[in-house]
């Protein structure tokens, strides 16, 4: 599921967990980035990707709150021009994908 975003603009963790690890969308492109959450407390079992997120400096390991600010949307039209930019997001539970809609309907994410 994609979310459309302007680029720079903040990118908020949809659930409480770990950010486990910095994620590559592109292996042949490494100005791309994303995040991996995994999740803690009533979260547990799902793991949560995030692509085009410029991560924070040293947020991998730290525990994030639900709607914590974990990073800025980039820039997509540098490698497609006529892109809308946008936050790819991409969940799974216990390792089954899980269809993201069905995960949103369900929680009041991403709110401050």
């Amino acid at each position: 599921m994609d979310f459309n975003i302007e680029a720079n603009s903040h990118v908020y963790s949809p659930v409480f967990g770990k950010v486990v690890r910095i994620a590559a969308p592109y292996k042949s492109d490494d100005r791309f980035k994303g995040l991996v959450i995994e999740g803690l407390g009533r979260y547990e079992g799902y793991q949560i990707k995030l692509f085009y997120v410029d991560p924070h400096k040293e947020i991998v390991g730290r525990t994030v709150k639900q709607g914590e600010t974990i990073g800025t949307a980039q820039d997509l039209t540098i490698k497609y021009p006529s892109i809308t930019n946008h936050v790819h997001f991409e969940i799974t539970l216990n390792g089954e994908q899980i269809d993201p809609s069905r995960f949103l309907q369900e929680e009041a994410l991403c709110k401050n």
